[in-house]
């Protein structure tokens, strides 16, 4: 019976043995892993962000803008997601603290943000707040009768237009790190390059179809 308890024991003694050292082999492979992962981790990347124009843009259009023109130099934030209606748009708490963060705002301006307008312009009293609108010259706007005599805030939807907003941006970033003004401008060539070539396929899509033909589809009953 001695014999039979000494064996078992030495066996349960040889179990804990065996567990302890396989134990320390997993949590050190664990160990050894994690440092791998983070001496995996660049820590450049971190403060190349942190060098980055922190950029916030009201909608989309905007913001597709900014990013195409500001490239690797800018963080650009969207205020608003898709689906939410900008003529109807109240900041929140969070809204604020991002608009007083970024260091540069673009809205596009002509009342397409609604109330927020006045919150921006109240901002851009101290902060750079910029409508990218600001600059068309009157003859690039639409004034429908049917809207008072103001001007339609869609203005994206004339791309030549809307290619005219880029010198803002172009120029706001460039106030704003001088040292990357030339990468702007560059970056800005091809962008209209493309919005000119966009608007002219539109002038002549538009031209192969008969007058008498031409019908407009649209859920947006403003102007």
């Amino acid at each position: 019976m001695q014999t039979v308890r000494s064996t078992v024991s030495m066996a349960s003694w040889e179990l804990c043995r065996w567990s302890n050292h396989q134990l320390f082999a997993v949590v050190l492979s664990v160990l050894l892993s994690g440092c791998q992962k983070a001496a995996d981790i660049d820590p450049t990347s971190e403060s190349d962000n942190a060098q980055r124009i922190k950029v916030l843009a009201t909608v989309g259009m905007v913001a597709d803008l900014v990013k195409q023109i500001g490239g690797e130099h800018t963080n650009v934030q969207q205020l608003m997601g898709p689906g939410v209606d900008p003529h109807l748009y109240k900041a929140t708490r969070d809204d604020m603290q991002q608009i007083m963060l970024a260091d540069i705002v673009f809205s596009s301006g002509l009342m397409l943000e609604g109330r927020l307008e006045d919150t921006l312009n109240k901002v851009g009293e101290k902060r750079p707040v910029f409508a990218i609108t600001s600059r068309l010259p009157p003859e690039m706007l639409l004034s429908p009768d049917s809207a008072g005599g103001h001007p339609d805030p869609h203005v994206w939807m004339d791309v030549a237009a809307w290619s005219s907003c880029i010198d803002v941006i172009e120029d706001a970033l460039s106030g704003h790190d001088a040292a990357h003004a030339a990468d702007f401008k560059a970056n800005a060539v091809p962008l209209r390059t493309q919005l000119r070539a966009l608007h002219e396929y539109g002038l002549s899509s538009i031209a192969s179809i008969p007058q008498s033909n031409r019908i407009l589809v649209t859920s947006h009953d403003a102007f």
